[in-house]
């Protein structure tokens, strides 16, 4: 009987689900927010990656995201993200992190709670992404591979403990890498409570079907045109 693994095309969504419901919530608690770590959420998703032998890279750049704010008399829709100042190109822009795997999936995991945390705050905010196929709601201008420094001692203890706790979790669980959504080794409730969307346009929305308001209102409002930036 051969027990090998199948051979992948995609990240499993029978991993992508508890692989980032591990990670958000690890990186939530320790950090008190992910949106105040891109790079250590990014570097988190590429270690437990390595540990289901899926090889990742982080990706550093420019990203910028659509998101719906709460206005009068109807939403507000805007192009939120980090990227450098165009009427300061020599400026030193304030970076962000996302992973690119082997099979050419872009994963990001912050997006959303940066918008959620912003000043005014998002009322519906973009999705989780894991997908080949980047939505025309997400831009990324990637600049190139990223490795973490450590600036602070504290920084490198709390990215100890993000893979000790990711570790323990990846011995503790059997991920069905063969599954199909709806059987029994597929465990389609271990999703974070937040919109995702996945290859081939899959949407899994949230308990409040925020993706559903989200996609709402840039339907009916349209998409702003893109920051200069991205042009």
């Amino acid at each position: 009987m051969n027990s090998s693994k199948p051979t992948l095309m995609t990240t499993p969504l029978s991993l992508v689900g508890p692989l980032s419901q591990q990670v958000i919530a690890i990186t939530d608690r320790l950090v008190g927010g992910r949106g105040h770590a891109p790079i250590l959420v990014a570097k988190s998703i590429e270690y437990a990656l390595m540990l289901f032998d899926i090889s990742s890279a982080v990706l550093y750049g420019e990203a910028a995201w659509v998101e719906v704010l709460e206005s009068d008399p109807h939403p507000k829709i805007q192009w939120g993200g980090r990227w450098l100042p165009d009427d300061s190109p020599s400026e030193s822009p304030s970076f962000y992190f996302w992973v690119e795997t082997r099979f050419g999936e872009w994963v990001d995991l912050v997006a959303p709670s940066i918008s959620r945390g912003g000043k005014p705050r998002a009322q519906w905010a973009p999705p989780l992404l894991w997908s080949r196929q980047i939505p025309k709601f997400f831009k990324y201008r990637p600049h190139g591979m990223a490795e973490i420094v450590f600036s602070e001692p504290s920084q490198k203890r709390i990215f100890d403990q993000v893979c000790e706790e990711l570790k323990a979790w990846q011995q503790s669980t059997r991920i069905a890498f063969d599954a199909a959504p709806g059987s029994d080794g597929f465990p389609s409730d271990q999703f974070p409570n937040e919109p995702m969307l996945c290859d081939e346009q899959r949407v899994l929305d949230d308990s409040r079907q925020s993706f559903l308001n989200y996609d709402r209102a840039l339907s009916i409002f349209g998409v702003p045109e893109l920051p200069p930036r991205f042009l």
